[in-house]
């Protein structure tokens, strides 16, 4: 007879964190190298008002490509969190998330706080599954529930 079959962790971020991590995050860096390569000849042209448009548009690249670069690829299973920044996973257990929250309007909406330090730090950001998810995102909800399960305060 066989037994109950025990399922592995469910991925809960979306499907396309490793294509904003890395490609559009290299699509940036490449394109930021163009745009410092074009402001370094434009200063050797002395044409300084086309450098100093280009040294704005440098200037924002870091903030542009940061969210993106920090996004975590985060699996859920009955007891732990499996955080991973695809080079590295990590388990979590559900006792050491102290707060889980939603962001609105960035490159990344769901933000899970730990009571401990963890190789990616005390806190981790993911997009949830979804092209166009509700709001507030349902995993919101259920991770929520899934940690006052193991609340040991």
């Amino acid at each position: 007879m066989r037994g109950a079959a025990t399922s592995g962790p469910r991925v809960i971020s979306g499907a396309d964190t490793f294509f904003a991590k890395f490609v559009i995050t290299s699509a940036f860096l490449i394109g930021g190298g163009l745009m410092v390569w074009a402001v370094l000849r434009s200063f050797a042209a002395h044409d300084h008002l086309k450098s100093v448009g280009g040294l704005a548009a440098i200037a924002t690249l870091p903030g542009t490509i940061w969210p993106l670069a920090r996004l975590k690829r985060v699996a859920l299973s009955e007891r732990s969190l499996h955080v991973s920044n695809f080079l590295r996973e990590i388990e979590v257990p559900l006792s050491d998330v102290s707060s889980v929250e939603e962001i609105d309007g960035a490159a990344y909406r769901v933000v899970i706080a730990f009571k401990r330090d963890t190789p990616f730090g005390r806190q981790i950001r993911f997009s949830p599954q979804g092209l166009w998810p509700p709001h507030p995102h349902p995993i919101i909800a259920e991770l929520r529930a899934a940690v006052a399960r193991y609340d040991l305060r």
